[in-house]
């Protein structure tokens, strides 16, 4: 059964209603989770780093079907920096 925070039937009295109303802003929907995974693919990066074969990594496919790692990093920061882009004013 779905109750919907705004509906009636899940017992909140209607004047709590709107403290329960949440600011979801554009940052927090688009750049928050670009921080985010730009600060993953950091953390990884640096364990690659430290790996006794991390001359190999740029060219490495993680699966044969897959592009080499040094293409997914291009995708990733390109694609989070279209992101950031097309936020701005």
């Amino acid at each position: 059964m779905f109750v919907s925070l705004s509906s009636p039937t899940n017992n909140i009295p209607s004047s709590h209603h709107t403290s329960l109303k949440m600011a979801y802003s554009i940052y927090d929907a688009s750049i928050v989770p670009v921080k985010h995974s730009l600060e993953s693919l950091k953390a990884i990066l640096k364990k690659a780093e430290a790996s006794e074969k991390a001359s190999e990594f740029p060219e490495t496919r993680l699966h044969p079907d897959m592009l080499p790692l040094a293409f997914q990093i291009h995708m990733i920061t390109n694609v989070r920096a279209m992101t950031i882009t097309a936020l701005g004013p």
